[in-house]
């Protein structure tokens, strides 16, 4: 069992991160592991990965792992989004079932009954870091903001920035040859040594957008190795994007 609330923050917090092609069928969906009180949610397109832990209301009768397919996600948000339309939809506790190649899930009045992806979902944390040389808190929305800006000068099809970390400070900075170059500094506090990472602002802007506190936290080893975010003091929503090799 989940709150409907918990459940809905969770989905949306990873969903984005789900595979679009269907050469590798285990990534178009999203990873649900349930182990002892809590639960967990993970999808990877093998650029980017999201994961979101929260506790269960009710300790899960078996451990168990299944891959959901975005569709079914999709589904459950939208029938979570008609159940919070009545004043006590936040109220609300989601039953979740699991048989053989089957998921159901009961919201109210309403049981969705899903087909889960056969195959093995990559064991993803083992490409989790668990050090870093350098670690950044920002404010997220002026974060955001200047990623946004510094975006409309990154080169077509690479969709490039550079996020240069300095004492007291992290300059973003994108060049393009038709549209020019954009340099952006921001203040930050900084951990470690001055570094920089060069990145899709698309994948960067997703990850930004899903954290739900107003200072986030960039974690970095160097410009070859993932970029890790999370939101400041949490340790239940990480979000990891590939870095662009120069």
């Amino acid at each position: 069992q989940l709150k409907i609330n918990d459940l809905q923050k969770a989905l949306n917090q990873v969903i984005f991160s789900v595979a679009s092609h269907e050469s590798r069928p285990e990534l178009c969906g999203v990873c649900v592991i349930f182990d002892n009180q809590q639960v967990t949610f993970a999808a990877t397109d093998s650029f980017r990965l999201a994961e979101k832990v929260i506790p269960l209301n009710i300790k899960a009768e078996r451990s168990s792992k299944i891959i959901v397919p975005a569709r079914t996600i999709s589904e459950i948000l939208r029938i979570i989004g008609i159940v919070n339309e009545s004043d006590d939809g936040y109220n609300e506790i989601i039953k979740i079932g699991i048989s053989e190649n089957q998921l159901i899930i009961k919201i109210q009045g309403t049981e969705l009954i899903s087909r889960t992806i056969e195959g093995k979902y990559p064991d993803y944390r083992q490409i989790i870091p668990e050090k870093f040389k350098t670690e950044v808190s920002v404010d997220k929305i002026a974060l955001l903001q200047a990623v946004k800006n510094a975006a409309l000068f990154s080169r077509s099809g690479l969709h490039d920035i550079t996020i240069k970390i300095q004492p007291e400070k992290i300059i973003l900075s994108a060049n393009d040859q038709q549209t020019g170059e954009n340099t952006i500094e921001l203040p930050a506090e900084i951990s470690g040594e001055q570094n920089n990472v060069t990145i899709n602002h698309r994948y960067l802007i997703d990850g930004i957008q899903s954290m739900d506190t107003e200072k986030i936290r960039l974690k970095i080893i160097d410009g070859a190795n993932p970029m890790i975010l999370t939101p400041e003091l949490s340790t239940t929503h990480l979000y990891i994007v590939m870095p662009i090799r120069q």
